[in-house]
């Protein structure tokens, strides 16, 4: 990717990087609770797994821009 692109694209992988991070700790906090279901506990790995995916976009991104 180019600079400009990903001028462009950054503030929609941090929006996006926002909502999934908001949603894996409401998924944490009800795992470290002990009272999380197999569902939740499913929706908490996906969530860990974009949030890792994110993480490293957002990596790359910055090194681009440097």
């Amino acid at each position: 990717m180019t600079k400009e692109e990903c001028k462009i694209l950054l503030p929609f992988f941090q929006k996006a990087y926002k909502s999934v991070k908001s949603k894996y700790e409401k998924y944490n906090d009800i795992h470290n609770g002990g009272e999380a279901t197999e569902r939740e506990e499913n929706l908490l790995m996906k969530y860990s797994e974009q949030l890792e995916r994110l993480e490293s976009v957002l990596s790359s991104i910055d090194e681009i821009l440097k």
